[in-house]
């Protein structure tokens, strides 16, 4: 877990980074939710990866957390955006995209850090196998 928490605190500083560059090149004065979405969806990734992997069960059970914790981080990052967008006038076109990118590069980053439980009981096929 401590492992999986470095590798996520390593994601969220090169995006922090990635829109400080996006930031001083365009030179566009972005509001301050960027970084409460960035610290937010960060959050929200390592309790979610704490509810899936946190208990050991059943087959079934962690597919059930697995599914319930998809929802949820949905459910949550759709809640956040919403209130962010009925918070802000004018709507800033720079936070929805960059929110979204988060979202996706979080989910992309919990994908795949799960590769390798999605199917801890095959094993390797030999090189011969399909000659």
């Amino acid at each position: 877990m401590v492992q999986y928490l470095y590798k996520l605190l390593a994601t969220t500083a090169t995006l922090a980074i990635i829109t400080v560059g996006v930031g001083f090149a365009t030179k566009y004065a972005f509001p301050d939710l960027v970084w409460g979405g960035l610290i937010f969806l960060a959050c929200l990734t390592a309790l979610i990866h704490l509810f899936i992997f946190g208990q050991k069960s059943t087959p079934n059970g962690s597919i059930r957390r697995l599914m319930v914790g998809s929802m949820v981080r949905m459910f949550l990052g759709i809640v956040f955006l919403l209130i962010s967008l009925l918070n802000i006038k004018p709507v800033n076109l720079f936070f929805v995209v960059s929110y979204c990118l988060y979202f996706c590069v979080f989910m992309v980053f919990e994908i795949w850090e799960m590769r390798t439980n999605l199917r801890p009981d095959s094993k390797p096929r030999s090189k011969n196998e399909n000659a």
